[in-house]
């Protein structure tokens, strides 16, 4: 956000650019994510990434050396929802990896009864 809305872009960019050569070789968070949900997953993701940042970047691109209280609030729910969303990213990831590994294990399981 300190590079201003061409920043949030490029990191955005950059971003999606990691997670699918990720996904191509099933490693990183959105492994299975192709398999599963057809990618679905990453593009809410930096939907949300992408209306977080540049709407961040605008606010401080606008903002002046005097912050009104409302700016700081605003400043404040901003990393608060960042913070959350990162956390529920994660923790939907984490299901979703002991999901495909439970299923798998009860794959091979049930292979070895017939």
């Amino acid at each position: 956000m300190r590079f201003g809305l061409h920043g949030v872009t490029l990191c955005t960019a950059i971003t999606f650019i990691q997670d699918m050569a990720g996904a191509s070789v099933n490693s990183g968070f959105f492994a299975h994510d192709i398999d599963q949900t057809h990618l679905i997953n990453l593009w809410f993701y930096l939907i949300i990434l992408s209306v977080v940042g540049m709407s961040t970047a605008a606010l401080l691109k606008q903002r002046d050396d005097k912050e009104s209280d409302e700016q700081k609030t605003y400043i404040g729910f901003t990393r608060e929802g960042a913070n959350r969303l990162n956390t529920m990213v994660l923790d939907l990831l984490g299901f979703s990896q002991s999901r495909s590994h439970h299923s798998d294990r009860r794959h091979s399981q049930g292979d070895g009864l017939l």
